[in-house]
């Protein structure tokens, strides 16, 4: 970098017409212009990626904590519900709600257990269609040229070491109350743990099915492992009663 330093007899025409470029330290007089090294700063000289980096450095130091980036781990999770902002809807804190929300809710939670069992078998390649509320059962999807129906269960918490999910339909607050499901009803059973998105199938028949808690790891790991097993066992039953 150059500074030009008109003298007494410089024309301001030649100001632009006469710049030369000197190496570091060159000082004299070209066609009355006397061309100087530019004062520069230790910081000026630094090359442009350490600057940058010096200049992260010192905005970061201007920033006090509450402006800076909060890492995994380091600060406890906010103590205060989300649901105590207004406008919020009662399902915010799930699964950390009353059982009185759960229950109010019930329908919308076991709405989002469908959801995920529609989320896994799309990635799997196939085609879940949404069955009439009337009927015993939630989905069909065809496993090559049958069709199969789907219950889908979910649940929030477990009973001690298990998740329970009976097998049943109906409301106590409707006529007929809650009853079980006819055998046959349904070819394949989802039960869906909605907090731990995990969910394990099966076509066995039962009143009641129980999930243990040390099986959730597997059913992360290999969510498509009971899938595949439940279509097998399902094949079998009908080729032996065939």
């Amino acid at each position: 970098m150059l500074r030009l330093a008109p003298t007494a007899t410089c024309d301001p025409s030649l100001q632009v017409a006469s710049v030369v470029t000197l190496g570091m330290g060159a000082h004299r007089t070209v066609s009355g212009l006397v061309v100087e090294p530019e004062k520069t700063s230790p910081a000026a000289r630094q090359p442009n990626g350490q600057r940058r980096r010096d200049a992260s450095a010192r905005w970061f130091a201007r920033c006090n904590m509450s402006s800076q980036l909060v890492l995994p781990g380091l600060f406890s999770p906010l103590s205060s519900s989300l649901n105590q902002f207004s406008g919020f809807p009662a399902l915010v804190d799930y699964p950390h709600v009353s059982g009185r929300v759960r229950a109010q809710q019930a329908k919308r939670i076991g709405a989002a257990g469908e959801r995920l069992v529609d989320s896994y078998l799309i990635r799997w390649g196939f085609h879940p269609f949404e069955a009439p509320e009337s009927e015993p059962f939630d989905r069909l999807f065809l496993v090559s040229d049958q069709l199969l129906r789907m219950q889908v269960k979910t649940i929030t918490y477990p009973k001690g070491r298990a998740y329970l999910f009976p097998m049943e339909q109906g409301h106590t607050k409707c006529v007929g109350g809650r009853h079980k499901y006819d055998h046959g009803a349904f070819d394949i059973a989802a039960l869906v743990i909605l907090p731990e998105d995990a969910i394990f199938f099966t076509s066995e028949m039962r009143g009641i099915h129980r999930v243990t808690v040390s099986e959730l790891p597997h059913l992360r790991a290999r969510p498509q492992a009971s899938f595949l097993s439940a279509i097998a066992t399902h094949r079998e039953r009908r080729a032996t009663s065939a």
